[in-house]
């Protein structure tokens, strides 16, 4: 994802979405396996769950200035942009893959799975 000033159209950076969602897999993975719960945790099995879902759906709103929601595959990912980096932080992953993404007037947030309709607002965060 390529992020651009909106008034020059100077791409400022680039973001590597499949780097993070990988960062942020192994970090699941190695808390999951601290716990000892019982899921399949290795590289293997994170490559064979990218593989189940290389649907590769992506949506991307923009909620307000310098803050971008993008849906990608079954996860809900919020990034904050600022001169020159960028910080971001994963709000939800879904079971199934997240289809659309819809902003309301009132900052409802509408996110379309293939089986659910789930909204966010300030009264459920």
């Amino acid at each position: 994802m390529y992020i651009y000033n909106e008034k020059t159209f100077q791409k400022l950076f680039e973001i590597n979405l499949e780097k993070i969602i990988d960062k942020y897999e192994e970090e699941k993975a190695k808390l999951e396996y601290q716990n000892e719960i019982k899921r399949i945790t290795d590289k293997m099995a994170i490559d064979l769950m990218k593989s189940f879902y290389s649907k590769n759906k992506n949506s991307i709103k923009e909620i307000d200035n310098d803050i971008i929601l993008l849906g990608r595959d079954i996860y809900l990912i919020e990034f904050i942009l600022y001169d020159k980096s960028y910080d971001y932080k994963f709000i939800c992953e879904f079971k199934n893959p997240i289809l659309e993404i819809n902003i309301l007037p009132d900052k409802t947030i509408i996110v379309f799975t293939e089986d659910n309709i789930i909204l966010y607002n300030k009264k459920n965060n």
